[in-house]
C-alpha cells in the first residue's frame, strides 16, 4: 500500500507536534521556574534595599530631632537606626554578593559617619551648637548624603530589577499559554489531514 504525499507531510508534521508539545511543556516549566527564582531573589534584595532606605532616613531624622531635643532617648534612637542601617546592609551584601563593592563602601563610610556624629552629639550635650554644626556641615552631611544617595539608587535600581523578573516570568506565562493551544491546534489539523488523505 502506498502512502500519498500528503499523508506522508501530515504523519511527519504530526510527529513532530507530539515532539514539541513536551518539549514546549519543558521549556515552559524550566524558564518559569527559573524566572520564579530570580523574581523571588530581585524581591528579596529589594527588600533588604527598601529597609536600608528606610533605616536611612530614620537615622537622619534621629539626628536632626538631636539638635532639637538632645536627650538620651533620641540619642539611643540614632544608635538604633544606625545599627538598622548596619544590619540591613549586610542583609543586602548576603543577598547581592555583586554589589559587595558598593556595600561594603557604605559599611565603611556608615562607620565614619557614626563616629561624627559622636564627636558631634558631645558637641550638642555641652551646648556648643558652632561646633556641632561645623561638625555636622564639614564632615557628617557630607559623608551621610553620600551614603544616602547611594542608597536611594540602589533601593531604586533593585525594585526595578525586581519589576523587571516579575515582567520576564509574565512573559514566559504568556508565551506557554498561547503556544499551547496553538501546536495542539496544528497537531488536530493534522490528524484531521491524516484521515483525509
Amino acid at each position: 500500500m502506498s502512502v500519498s504525499p500528503t499523508r506522508r507531510t501530515a504523519i511527519f508534521g504530526l510527529a513532530l507536534v507530539l515532539l514539541s508539545v513536551p518539549l514546549l511543556a519543558f521549556w515552559g516549566a524550566y524558564e518559569s521556574l527559573s524566572a520564579g527564582f530570580a523574581a523571588q531573589a530581585a524581591n528579596e534584595a529589594d527588600k533588604a534595599f527598601e529597609e536600608t532606605r528606610y533605616s536611612v532616613a530614620w537615622e537622619e531624622s534621629a539626628e536632626r530631632k538631636y539638635f532639637l531635643d538632645p536627650r538620651p532617648e533620641v540619642l539611643r534612637e540614632h544608635s538604633e537606626a544606625g545599627e538598622a542601617l548596619d544590619a540591613s546592609l549586610k542583609k543586602a551584601l548576603a543577598l547581592e554578593p555583586g554589589s559587595s563593592v558598593m556595600l561594603l563602601s557604605l559599611l565603611e563610610k556608615h562607620k565614619k559617619y557614626r563616629s561624627f556624629a559622636k564627636t558631634m552629639f558631645k558637641a550638642v550635650d555641652h551646648h556648643d551648637i558652632v561646633r556641632a554644626n561645623k561638625i555636622d556641615e564639614d564632615l557628617a552631611d557630607p559623608l551621610f548624603d553620600e551614603i544616602e544617595q547611594q542608597v536611594f539608587a540602589a533601593a531604586a535600581q533593585h525594585r526595578d530589577d525586581a519589576t523587571m523578573q516579575i515582567d520576564r516570568l509574565v512573559a514566559v506565562q504568556r508565551i506557554v499559554l498561547v503556544s499551547t493551544p496553538v501546536v495542539l491546534a496544528i497537531g488536530v489539523g493534522l490528524r484531521a489531514t491524516c484521515d483525509d488523505a
